[in-house]
């Protein structure tokens, strides 16, 4: 939410908050210079924008409680990770004009510009881009399908948190402040994205893992993957030497993979300017 606060603010919006932790809601107002409302209803009341930050879990049953806004140009907007929960609801709100996004970027954000926001169809593709493009001008668009956003998204999103918390597991089993004395710059790099994702919150965590359709199918054949490669690795043949060749020739056609030791790199670098 803090994101959005401070951007929208910044654009000259005049914001109105909720949260069922009014504690939090008041304190992001007072920061940012937004009006703290004391029920859903009134901060939804006369809204040219609904901007709805929830799971995915909650996301359908606040749209299902707020009900057609009063006006029908109003933009009811949801910004959940998963849609194909979201976007039914958000279909059958009435009304009110939708808009389903994803926001591809973390809350430290200074600006829109140049980010990445995927417009998930709701109704009418064409006139929710040209909602997305008015809120957010400078920002990249992507528009899709509820579908096919899911799928990306379990593997961009619900694997990498699921692999990066068994391998946290291990982490915490072993020494780390040792490991780090000895470690390169993978082991730092990937440390760094696995205590991030731990440092998340264990709803937003949950939400990731189960919310999405697409996850669980995902994780069990990467455990599968996981079997297989280690069958191979204990063989006695050579069939992994293949297997890997295989694997660079798959990756080498992805844009990124000439540069992704230097991307490494850069990541490792930053990482420590800014500790």
């Amino acid at each position: 939410m803090n994101a959005f606060t401070r951007v929208l603010t910044e654009q000259g919006h005049s914001l109105k908050l909720f949260d069922i932790d009014a504690s939090k809601a008041r304190a992001v107002a007072e920061r940012y210079g937004g009006e703290h409302s004391h029920s859903f209803d009134e901060a939804v009341s006369g809204a040219d924008l609904v901007l709805i930050c929830a799971t995915t879990e909650t996301v359908p049953g606040i749209i299902a409680e707020m009900g057609p806004p009063k006006d029908p140009d109003t933009i009811v907007c949801e910004i959940a990770s998963f849609k194909m929960k979201t976007v039914p609801v958000l279909r059958q709100s009435g009304g009110a004009r939708p808009l389903s996004i994803h926001p591809l970027f973390g809350p430290e954000i200074s600006s829109f510009k140049g980010e990445t926001f995927a417009v998930v169809t709701v109704k009418d593709s064409r006139d929710e881009m040209e909602a997305a493009t008015t809120l957010f001008p400078e920002a990249r668009l992507v528009p899709l399908d509820a579908e096919t956003h899911d799928r990306c998204m379990a593997t961009i999103l619900s694997l990498p948190y699921f692999m990066n918390l068994a391998f946290a597991r291990i982490l915490a089993e072993g020494d780390l402040p040792l490991m780090r004395e000895l470690a390169g710059p993978t082991f730092e790099v990937q440390t760094s994205v696995t205590q991030s994702i731990v440092g998340e919150s264990p709803d937003l965590i949950r939400s990731l893992i189960n919310d999405n359709a697409f996850s669980w199918p995902l994780i069990e054949r990467f455990i599968e993957e996981a079997e297989q490669l280690s069958a191979l690795f204990k063989s006695e043949t050579r069939e992994i030497d293949v297997s890997l060749g295989e694997l660079k020739g798959m990756m080498a056609r992805d844009r990124g993979f000439e540069n992704a030791r230097e991307f490494r790199n850069l990541v490792l670098d930053s990482l420590k300017k800014s500790g």
